[in-house]
């Protein structure tokens, strides 16, 4: 299950803090609708990895999330990932309504061995 940690962000390296994070909803190829995720503003060299955890709530399947099972690679100052709300099987796809908004935790792999956090509530455009 998707749980978001609450952190306080003053607790996070400024460079942390500065971070400029959205949100865009989009539709996916299957009929989904999806969430971009893009973060901007890394130290050039220092974030290596991001594992993400995004909780929501929906009009028709209650609280839903999705959770990444391994680090995703980070390549120069900007990460992009996009997650659709919903599950697709082979046969069919379940739909996640009605998403407003989303809570979103980044956690970052960097270079210094530090583990910094990212976390804030974000509405969809």
């Amino acid at each position: 299950e998707a749980i978001v940690k609450k952190i306080d962000l003053s607790t996070q390296p400024k460079w942390v803090q500065d971070l400029d994070v959205t949100a865009k909803k989009g539709r996916s190829a299957n009929g989904l609708d999806n969430v971009t995720v893009t973060a901007k503003g890394f130290p050039a060299g220092l974030v290596t990895g991001i594992t993400y955890v995004m909780a929501y709530q929906t009009s028709n399947k209650g609280m839903q999330g999705a959770l990444s099972s391994k680090p995703t690679q980070v390549v120069g100052t900007t990460w992009t990932k996009t997650i659709d709300l919903g599950t697709c099987s082979t046969k069919s796809c379940v739909r996640h309504d009605g998403v407003t908004s989303i809570d979103l935790e980044l956690d970052f792999t960097t270079t210094t061995g530090d583990t910094p956090i990212w976390e804030k509530t974000l509405s969809l455009q």
